[in-house]
């Protein structure tokens, strides 16, 4: 049985050299032998593995990703005149790195009072080309760049707002983490984060690159308590009733047993 995160069997978003795809397409088709099964963990993977031939009579089956609940003590009172905002991605361009930092820029101009908090494991050239794109936009004092951390408690404690600013993911685990901290998540309407979140009602959907609605969607959060408190309310019972580990382990076990 085959894990399928949308990356495998050519589903890669890239430009890439003809004898790289060929080459790639041949181990896919090769190994696609050996399968019983794929597992997916999105009905946007699952649609685009379903496009391939090779794969077309191979049993599959859906299994949302989940998380184990953390323990919280208390939740840190959100609502104050400096906003956290956080962003957890390697550093890749189908992530949309660009396009968050135009739209902090914008709210810099708005005079909006906010700190955007990147997590990632960057490598050396990648903290340089951050760095840069910070600089060009007169944000260095509104954006921290940190390694990412295991424990997840040290990375969404005190944070506001989380976004996810891809292009494509196959599925957007942060978005349920954020969920689980009872914080209101923004992501692109793409792939796997629009089966996940309802937009505006446990989060919010915006269109890759249309900087005006995420800077929209940001204000709405930091201006409106109401909204923000159902959006978190609503965010952790999503994350809890589809989610949770215990519910993926169950799924497992049902088609491993």
């Amino acid at each position: 049985v085959a894990l399928s995160h949308g990356w495998l069997f050519i589903i890669i978003q890239k430009k890439k050299k003809i004898i790289n795809f060929y080459y790639e397409y041949l181990v896919d088709f090769l190994f696609s032998k050996c399968l019983y099964g794929i597992v997916t963990i999105s009905k946007s993977c699952l649609s685009r593995i379903n496009k391939i031939y090779f794969l077309k009579k191979i049993k599959k089956k859906l299994i949302l990703n989940g998380i184990e609940p953390i323990k919280i003590a208390k939740l840190h009172h959100r609502h104050k005149t400096k906003f956290d905002i956080l962003m957890i991605a390697v550093f890749e361009e189908r992530k949309g790195f660009d396009y968050i930092l135009d739209c902090m820029d914008q709210l810099r101009k708005k005079k909006i009072d906010f700190t955007l908090h990147l997590y990632g494991d960057y490598k050396k050239n990648d903290l340089l080309i951050i760095k840069e794109m910070i600089k060009s936009r007169n944000l260095k004092n509104f954006v921290t760049i940190n390694a990412y951390e295991k424990d997840k408690k040290k990375i969404f404690t005190n944070k506001d707002i989380l976004v996810l600013p891809s292009k494509y993911e196959p599925f957007g685990l942060v978005l349920i983490e954020a969920m689980m901290f009872k914080i209101p998540t923004i992501s692109t309407n793409v792939g796997g984060p629009s089966e996940i979140i309802k937009n505006g009602k446990n989060g919010f959907l915006v269109q890759f690159g249309n900087i005006n609605d995420m800077c929209k969607k940001i204000k709405i959060l930091i201006t409106d308590k109401k909204r923000y408190k159902s959006i978190s309310n609503n965010g952790y019972k999503t994350f809890y009733t589809k989610f949770n580990s215990k519910i993926m382990s169950k799924n497992y076990y049902e088609i491993l047993k």
